[in-house]
């Protein structure tokens, strides 16, 4: 079990130890993960789109990307079924490009 909070130097420094875990897998989709794929405009930033699903995604994912003639092929895999569907339902093929927008202007 992972604790909540983990504190030093005589609870002057807390850290959570959550934060520190790494939710994307990098490497391969493993195979009984659910994928998801969708095709994007050349505005593809791998660094938004991670940001968006750790931010709104509560498991672990992937993300691969492959240039092609439309734009980019992106290829997201979702360690729980829930994260994938609730995905598709908040427009995730789009939504993370829309956060960038806000957080530029």
């Amino acid at each position: 079990m992972i604790p909540t909070v983990v504190r030093y130097a005589k609870g002057e420094f807390e850290v959570d130890p959550r934060s520190l875990l790494e939710r994307r897998h990098m490497g391969p989709i493993p195979l009984d993960w659910t994928r998801h794929q969708f095709v994007t405009d050349g505005n593809y930033s791998d660094m938004v789109l991670t940001t968006w699903l750790t931010d709104n995604m509560h498991g672990r994912f992937s993300v691969s990307s492959t240039s092609i003639t439309k734009g980019f092929l992106v290829v997201v895999g979702f360690e729980q079924v829930n994260d994938a569907v609730m995905f598709r339902l908040m427009d995730g093929e789009t939504a993370w490009q829309e956060s960038q927008l806000v957080q530029i202007t």
